[in-house]
């Protein structure tokens, strides 16, 4: 075997490593719970302790009289979001998680980045919702699971569990 060969064997088996590597460290999301041991109704303090290094929690004055309040996990994205976001009510209660990373992935193996037809392929019947941007498919009845799709690229944008 020649230098040639012994390189790309070495190349191989190294982006096989890395590649089960990032698929054993990723988050599970539980569709309509969510993330991790991190659930929908637990106080932001608690669910924060399992989705890893966060920010303190920060009001957000969009929401008129109701407060609301976010967390954000990880290092900021280039597009200014986080790879983990997540809402709480007045009394801390976590009503939504947005995820907008692949590190985070659903029990049936779906990701920011899988492709629409894979989707939909193996969650079968959601209600969609089009507009000019987005195709937006909600999974199950209070609590939610949305799986945004960015129609230019047809691939999953964000996911978004939410109980209202």
């Amino acid at each position: 075997m020649n230098l040639r060969q012994r390189t790309a064997i070495l190349i191989a088996s190294s982006a096989i490593s890395l590649s089960l590597v990032s698929t054993a460290a990723a988050v599970v999301i539980h569709e309509g719970r969510g993330a991790s041991r991190a659930q929908l109704g637990q106080t932001d303090s608690n669910a924060a302790k399992y989705l890893g290094p966060h920010g303190v929690p920060q009001r957000d004055p969009n929401y008129g009289s109701r407060i609301v309040y976010w967390i954000d996990f990880g290092k900021k994205l280039k597009d200014g979001r986080y790879p983990c976001e997540m809402a709480s009510n007045a009394a801390h209660k976590v009503f939504q998680f947005s995820f907008n990373s692949s590190a985070y992935v659903t029990s049936k193996g779906v990701r920011v980045g899988t492709g629409e037809d894979v989707l939909t392929a193996r969650y079968g019947q959601m209600k969609r919702i089009h507009t000019t941007r987005f195709n937006h498919y909600v999974l199950g009845t209070r609590p939610f699971t949305d799986f945004w799709v960015l129609n230019s690229t047809g691939r999953v944008f964000q996911i978004v569990v939410r109980s209202k």
